[in-house]
């Protein structure tokens, strides 16, 4: 781990769901305007799985596949508020 990373603390749940949030809208304002071509969206076992190809943006960078799960909450499970 890179040692600027370990001097920052952890974030919280919260902060972590928003980034998630902002993450997975982003992917998909980037598949409208074109700068991700590729974006799969799909139900898996009642939760969603949304998987994209983002392009490199410098010569001789790879590709990021990137895949998010996100599970099914069960019926029974309490809302939690952020």
């Amino acid at each position: 781990m890179d040692a600027t990373r370990t001097s920052h603390p952890s974030p919280t749940a919260e902060q972590v769901r928003e980034r998630v949030d902002l993450l997975i809208a982003d992917l998909f304002a980037g598949h409208r305007s074109g700068s991700i071509p590729t974006l799969d969206v799909r139900s898996s076992a009642g939760g969603l799985v949304a998987s994209a190809l983002i392009p490199a943006v410098r010569p001789g960078d790879e590709p990021l596949g990137l895949e998010i799960s996100i599970p099914a909450v069960p019926a029974s499970a309490p809302y939690v508020a952020p």
